[in-house]
């Protein structure tokens, strides 16, 4: 079984294995089934930090790994653009995006 179309919504920024994620995502979609990606620019991945407390020891870190390039490597990008609501006055300033992609083929 394949889709038509996937949705993922603040949530690769967040994976430990993106890559691995969105080759799964692709595989189950249709040929020229479509993609839409909401998303961070920057990665915040959970991490334990060596703390004295445990509220202390949680935090969203940066391995440096490029979730916009990956997507662009996999899909063809239909749409890609910088997320702005007026709704929400934080989601634009934390760098958010937006991307429509197709699978190729």
């Amino acid at each position: 079984m394949r889709c038509d179309a996937a949705l993922a919504v603040w949530v690769l920024q967040h994976c430990f294995a993106p890559l691995e994620d969105i080759q799964r995502i692709g595989a189950g979609l249709a040929p020229g089934g479509t993609f839409f990606v909401l998303n961070l620019a920057a990665r915040a991945v959970p991490a334990m930090l060596e703390a004295e407390t445990p509220e202390a020891r949680f935090a969203w870190l940066s391995d440096g790994v490029d979730v916009e390039a990956l997507l662009r490597a996999e899909f063809d990008v239909l749409t890609d653009a910088a997320f702005v609501n007026t709704g929400l006055p934080n989601i634009g300033a934390a760098g958010a995006r937006i991307m429509q992609l197709r699978v190729r083929g």
